[in-house]
């Protein structure tokens, strides 16, 4: 079994339950680590942090703001550790190469991300606001389609940088219109064959590694017309 995991309790104990009938398990982007899964594939939530980090240290300088405010979206109901690794990654990046001297202050917001609709009222309540956030930080593709929405929405296209999660037609596009600033391209083929080796190591050996990491890569305005070329060239 492959699985996009989580660290809920059922989580742990509907795997453990396969692995227990001979299945072995692997997870895949969200981890189940009280479980007995196998294998875990996904990104490296510490260096992914710190490339956040420097693609707000980027915007900051490109603004030239004394007082930056960044919010990170999160998701309210995932007792999820990658998420404190992942923003423990921002942190610490923006506090040791912080060399503009730009107060730059970073906050979590939890968002419900039970279904789209919840992801958009969470993520309407922060364009009400007095005070708009001057970057905001998605961690999945619903959340940063519900956002670059929300910026069109409410005409504020050049008044909120976005920094995105995952490579779709409609993300690529966006950033090519300057709407969202940046997104975090993910090397999925290269996951779907990191869950194949796990299996076929396990089958073939009786173990494997429990981590394997993905690469990953920014897409930005300065290569986002390679991505578009690729998606046309795919079609």
């Amino acid at each position: 079994i492959i699985v996009e995991a989580d660290e809920t309790k059922q989580m742990a104990e509907l795997i453990n339950e396969a692995v227990d009938a001979g299945i072995p398990v692997v997870t895949l982007y969200g981890d189940s680590t009280q479980s007995n899964r196998i294998s875990f594939v996904g990104v490296g939530s510490y260096n992914l942090g710190r490339e956040y980090g420097r693609q707000i240290l980027q915007i900051a300088e490109e603004q030239e703001k004394d007082r930056v405010k960044v919010s990170v979206l999160v998701n309210s109901y995932t007792q999820n550790s990658s998420q404190n690794i992942l923003c423990s990654g921002i942190q610490e990046t923006v506090e040791n190469a912080n060399k503009s001297g730009t107060d730059i202050e970073i906050t979590l917001v939890s968002v419900d991300n039970t279904n789209a609709f919840s992801v958009e009222e969470s993520i309407r309540d922060i364009f009400m606001e007095n005070e708009l956030p001057d970057i905001i930080i998605c961690l999945n593709e619903l959340n940063t389609t519900c956002v670059y929405q929300a910026v069109v929405d409410y005409n504020k296209v050049g008044q909120v940088n976005i920094l995105g999660y995952y490579d779709s037609e409609t993300i690529i596009k966006a950033i090519d219109r300057n709407v969202i600033y940046a997104t975090v391209s993910v090397d999925t083929e290269q996951m779907g064959q990191f869950c194949i080796d796990a299996l076929t190591e396990y089958y073939d050996y009786g173990n494997t590694s429990q981590y394997f990491t993905a690469d990953i890569a920014f897409i930005d305005k300065d290569n986002v017309s390679r991505y578009l070329g690729g998606g046309e060239d795919e079609e």
